[in-house]
């Protein structure tokens, strides 16, 4: 059996990139992170959003993205209404914390 730790030294480490979007429509790009399985973006968007918004995170590998135009890796879709309560603070600013940003690293603020 084939574990993950070792994939990477057969295969090589992917160069992971985010494209984060917002119902489709806002769309935004994280910086590659070179060779790793722990990507970590310090990177801030604003995304204009509301309680029904989908925001949708997908993760690349650029390398295989630029060779065959593949390389996804991941996707994660969050309705806004369901991580932040937007009815307590009107418009403003808010940081979007995952539970899995320790690992992954990956902060958005949102504009409401």
């Amino acid at each position: 059996m084939l574990t993950f730790p070792i994939l990477p030294r057969l295969v090589g480490f992917p160069d992971p990139f985010a494209v984060a979007t917002v119902n489709g429509e806002q769309t935004k790009t994280t910086s590659v992170i070179k060779k790793t399985l722990n990507p970590y973006w310090n990177e801030r968007f604003d995304l204009r959003v509301n309680e029904d918004s989908v925001l949708a995170v997908q993760i690349f590998d650029q390398k295989k993205f630029k060779k065959k135009d593949q390389g996804f890796l991941g996707v994660v879709n969050i309705r806004v209404g369901n991580v932040i309560d937007l009815d307590a603070g009107g418009d403003g600013t808010y940081p979007l914390m995952f539970p899995w940003q320790a690992r992954c690293g990956w902060p958005c603020s949102m504009t409401c």
